[in-house]
């Protein structure tokens, strides 16, 4: 019987215990869902805020260093003031430059997280209901743009800059401008060297720039932007070359003018057969399509393609792909259809 009364106790003991342990840890977890997570992008400060409009110019350099505009009209949707508004920047590597709030400085604080940044624009008057104030900010980012690639013996250098824009709040009539650095062009080494395709792009003569213009983007909607893009490597000037270099590089030009003049028709001859012989061991898939190009006089809208021939257009599209990456077609783009042109011969 005293047993028994001591193992009940013991049972009672037990239960009360992890009664106090379930509520320690129901307690635990409701404190912390009831807290705002940064990594979801879920900031209580930005509650009721939408951006419209919202630019963002970006100006590359060649050292990998972005120099990043963000001026946008913000407006106070909610019910209650805001003293702070974040702005989500993409990037860990973010170094804080001038900001302003009506064209008047302000103080801004920058906090980075695992996967991205959180610029805090602080507002010396609180922002009212339905009011909206104009924010400008400058800073610079070295993550955004991928190491230099130089391909060999072609004088160039290969980058990729890559753009991801997911707000905290809704933007609306979004526009980004990226400027390629001085004496940069879209690569020619891909097939899609911009991702999506540019609103507009233009030029002063020194550096390429692409415009997208987006209608609304909303809180935790993603959208990315991708350049790639290549830059001309200078070359050494002779003047610098020793008088030995010079000597070998003279003898060896007066060879090949004496191996061109001796040999030069059998040579022009080789040439023309060596064009004809690129195309050996294309399938009949895709001679069919050369075939159908070279009817259209060496160049034709790619939809005329899919309408010409007994293919699907995604058959079709991988043909061209595949042709393009070994040379033989070139793709262009013409408003919103593609022109294809053979360039085999």
């Amino acid at each position: 019987m005293l047993r028994k009364r001591i193992f009940g106790l013991g049972m009672l003991s037990s239960l009360k215990h992890k009664s106090r342990t379930l509520i320690i840890f129901a307690l635990v977890f409701l404190t912390l869902t009831s807290l705002p997570l940064r990594s979801e992008g879920t900031l209580l400060q930005n509650e009721g805020v939408i951006f419209d409009p919202v630019t963002i110019i970006t100006r590359l350099d060649a050292n990998g260093t972005s120099t990043i505009d963000f001026k946008a009209l913000a407006w106070n949707n909610g019910t209650t003031p805001l003293s702070t508004i974040e702005i989500r920047v993409d990037s860990v590597q973010v170094l804080l430059g001038s900001a302003t709030v009506n064209e008047t400085s302000t103080q801004v604080t920058l906090e980075t997280l695992e996967r991205y940044s959180i610029v805090s624009v602080e507002l010396s008057d609180p922002l009212q209901s339905g009011d909206g104030l104009w924010i400008e900010i400058q800073f610079s980012v070295t993550d955004l743009q991928s190491d230099a690639v130089v391909p060999l013996g072609q004088g160039i250098s290969l980058s990729d800059f890559i753009f991801y824009v997911r707000p905290l709040s809704t933007y609306s009539n979004f526009s980004l401008t990226v400027l390629l650095p001085p004496l940069s062009a879209l690569s020619q080494q891909s097939v899609t060297p911009i991702f999506p395709q540019s609103s507009a792009n233009y030029t002063d003569g020194l550096s390429m720039a692409f415009l997208w213009q987006v209608d609304t983007l909303h809180p935790g909607q993603e959208k990315v932007f991708i350049v790639r893009y290549q830059t001309s490597i200078e070359e050494s000037s002779p003047s610098t070359l020793s008088s030995i270099q010079l000597v070998i590089i003279a003898l060896t030009f007066l060879g090949i003018g004496l191996v061109v003049g001796y040999a030069g028709p059998k040579f022009i001859v080789r040439l023309g057969e060596i064009s004809r012989v690129r195309i050996v061991g294309i399938t009949s898939e895709e001679e069919e399509v050369l075939d159908a190009i070279r009817l259209k006089g060496g160049s034709c809208p790619q939809k005329d393609l899919y309408q010409d021939l007994d293919m699907s257009q995604a058959k079709v599209s991988l043909i061209l792909t595949a042709l393009e990456e070994r040379g033989l077609v070139r793709r262009f783009k013409d408003g919103r259809e593609n022109t294809v042109h053979i360039i085999e011969e």
